[in-house]
Formats: C-alpha cells, sequence, structure tokens
C-alpha cells in the first residue's frame, strides 16, 4: 500500500461562527462589539505590553477598532486567502468581553494552525483563557464533516486541523501558564531567538498537540482529566 499526501487544508464551505463552553461564548466579532473591544485593550494596553506588539500601535481610537473589526470579518469569510480568524470570548451570563482568541500561522500542507491569546486586564486569575483555549483546541481538531457539542448543546462545524500549536515568549509568565496547565506537550525552546521591547533577548517555546492525542469530549489530553474549565 501506497500513502499519499492529503490534499492541502482549505476551510469549510460554511465558516464556523459561534462555539458556547461552560462559561464563556468564543465568536467572530459583530457589529456592536467595537465599544467593548476598544476599551478592553485600552484598559489593558500596558500589561498586554510589551509580549503582544500588536497593542502598543493598534486599537488607539475607537475608529481604529471599527476599521479592525470590518478587517476581521472580512478575513474571517475568506480564509482561503488568508491566515487568521479573529475570534472574541465573551462571558455567557453577563455578555461581556473577557478577551481574545483565534488561530493563525495556518500551514495548509500540514493542517496546523497556531493559537494565540490574550485576557482583559479585569478578567484574569480566572481560568477564562485556559478554558477558552481547550474549547478551541477541540474545535480546531474536530474532522470537517464531523461536529463539535457546545456546552449550549449545538453543534458546530469541525475546521479540521490534525494539529495545534501554541508559541510564546520564554519570559510571559502568563501565557507560558495556558498550554501547561493544559498539558501539552513542550515542543522546543528556541534559546534567545527573539527580541523583546523593553526585555530584550528571549526564548521562544513551543507547544503542540495532535488530533489522535486530544480527547475532544473531556477538552485536554488523552488520559487526562478535565471538563474543560480550569480555575
Amino acid at each position: 500500500m501506497t500513502l499519499q499526501k492529503p490534499a492541502p487544508w482549505t476551510p469549510p464551505a460554511a465558516v464556523p461562527d459561534v462555539l458556547t463552553t461552560p462559561r464563556l461564548v468564543i465568536r467572530r466579532y459583530r457589529d456592536g462589539d467595537e465599544r467593548a473591544l476598544n476599551e478592553a485593550i485600552t484598559l489593558s494596553r500596558e500589561s498586554l505590553l510589551p509580549w503582544l506588539p500588536w497593542a502598543k500601535s493598534s486599537h488607539l481610537t475607537l475608529n481604529e477598532t471599527i476599521h479592525d473589526l470590518v478587517r476581521f470579518r472580512r478575513e474571517s469569510e475568506n480564509l482561503g486567502e488568508h491566515d487568521a480568524l479573529v475570534l472574541g470570548v465573551f462571558r455567557r451570563d453577563t455578555g461581556a468581553l473577557v478577551g481574545g482568541s483565534g488561530f493563525h500561522t495556518l500551514k495548509r500542507d500540514t493542517h496546523q494552525g497556531e493559537i494565540g491569546y490574550w485576557t482583559d486586564a479585569r478578567s484574569r486569575r480566572q481560568g477564562f483563557c485556559t478554558e477558552a483555549t481547550r474549547w478551541l483546541i477541540s474545535w480546531m481538531l474536530t474532522p470537517q464533516g464531523e461536529a463539535l457539542r457546545g456546552a449550549d448543546g449545538r453543534e458546530v462545524p469541525g475546521w479540521g486541523f490534525r494539529r495545534v500549536e501554541i508559541l510564546c515568549a520564554g519570559g510571559n509568565a502568563a501565557s507560558e501558564g495556558v498550554p501547561r496547565k493544559i498539558g501539552l506537550r513542550l515542543e522546543q525552546q528556541r534559546v534567545l531567538d527573539r527580541w523583546v521591547d523593553g526585555v530584550g533577548w528571549q526564548d521562544t517555546l513551543s507547544w503542540g498537540i495532535l488530533r489522535e492525542e486530544w480527547d475532544r469530549d473531556g477538552h485536554g489530553v488523552r488520559g487526562s482529566r478535565s471538563d474543560g474549565v480550569t480555575e
């Protein structure tokens, strides 16, 4: 039997829109989200820096945020040409924005993508980022043609990735803590290979997980125990 490499990853015909977790709603941004997003980034800007360079020059005004949301929506509807899906993370009980997530740096030939995230300074230390990341991994690793059941019982189409990565600077303890809590495999530590303004040279840490290693029902590494919520 001769194995043939699969065709490059392509996005689902209908781009999935919303995933509900026990405490959160992960979804594409909509009209009306601009004020909450701009306020969250403005209030969190100092703590997002220096690790997220975009926080220095993006969303400085409400008009900039409005422009970016239009761009996010346009790119999400054309993932065949764009390499990122930007998602907002909101509380189920109040609807308040608690941060952002999504995937980027798509490697279509190997069917993988990298997860990124940030949390509003007012919503930290409550496990929201870890919870969102667990469920986003499950969503990304659900094959196309299959569905992932959200915490509200609704099924959402899978993205069809076979591998997920998370990268961060070694000095960014908060970001590093998410894949460690989830139990992802630390695959690489590139020593002092990135410059962070105000901090200096930093390592890059890289975690990964394969579809067959992930329990999409338990939202965790196979063999571990999790309900998808981490306090």
